[in-house]
């Protein structure tokens, strides 16, 4: 087993494509919170109309109560959207970082010119599109979309039949609207890391084309949250086919196993070190008493 030292090339991109996810998850929670508005106004208006009177007959009268659904999903509609495109933008920004960044540092440390190109919009399309767990990312959209709408419908109804105010149905709309935040969340750190895979594999694959040689190793992400399977992975080398093999699964890389329990929030990597090269470390004991790491390269 080999205990990966990152170099300053695999820090740096590490740190870019942090910031890309970053700032898609902001982008994400800032969509809901403004979904969430427009519904709470609905709702409001809904029992504006219906002078107070919290009874599922009184705010059915006059198609207030259809129309009030029917706003909501026009809501979600565009909220669905918004969230797709923003979680497929940031997949394919997050590839050619990935990609490009992952080409140059085979260079640096093959010492020599590997002539990357520029990658065919198809390649990536066909990664983005690729399925997770054996279903394509824009069908899980839709999919949570029509499910979202069903808990939604589900509370404001219950919350009349049980004579509830405004209050208490927008708290429940809320929470589950918070339910689907974190889930288009978890959506999105975990396509990020799979395409993260995918696009290094890919840079690889070119390399290796070129008479690179080099090795494929597991860089966990050691910490509290850091699941077994994965503190048990870090430092394996992958086999002659580039597969790493844990639990009776083998995968390219992390987020690649299309197993739930190993690849959701998954904050590994896969890193590469070209036979001949070595990591420019040295270790200094630093003034607590501890050893710090530090590259020199």
């Amino acid at each position: 087993m080999l205990r990966m030292r990152r170099n300053k090339r695999e820090i740096e991109a590490d740190k870019v494509l942090d910031r890309i996810l970053n700032q898609s998850e902001s982008k994400i929670g800032k969509a809901y919170a403004k979904a969430l508005k427009q519904i709470n106004a609905e709702i409001a208006l809904m029992y504006e109309k219906a002078k107070g009177e919290p009874s599922l007959a009184e705010m059915s009268k006059y198609n207030n109560l259809a129309n009030r659904q029917k706003a909501i999903a026009n809501e979600l509609t565009k909220l669905f959207s918004e969230v797709r495109s923003e979680t497929l933008g940031m997949m394919e920004t997050t590839w050619l970082e990935s990609y490009y960044r992952e080409a140059h540092n085979l260079e640096f440390q093959a010492q020599q010119r590997l002539g990357f190109g520029k990658i065919n919009e198809k390649v990536i399309e066909e990664a983005i599109n690729s399925p997770a767990s054996g279903r394509p990312i824009r069908e899980r959209f839709k999919t949570n979309r029509r499910r979202l709408l069903e808990r939604l419908d589900e509370e404001i109804t219950q919350g009349l039949v049980r004579g509830e105010g405004y209050r208490k149905v927008a708290r429940r709309l809320r929470d589950r609207m918070d339910i689907d935040m974190n889930r288009a969340l978890t959506t999105a750190r975990t396509e990020s890391h799979r395409i993260q895979s995918v696009a290094r594999n890919k840079s690889y694959e070119e390399a290796e084309k070129r008479g690179v040689e080099f090795e494929k190793i597991w860089d966990a992400e050691l910490g509290p949250r850091t699941r077994e399977e994965h503190q048990e992975l870090d430092g394996q080398v992958a086999d002659e086919n580039g597969m790493f093999k844990i639990d009776g699964y083998k995968a390219e890389g992390p987020g690649l196993f299309s197993v739930a329990y190993l690849d959701i929030n998954c904050r590994c990597a896969v890193r590469a070190r070209v036979k001949g090269y070595e990591d420019n470390i040295r270790r200094a004991r630093g003034p607590d008493g501890t050893y710090e790491t530090t590259s020199k390269d």
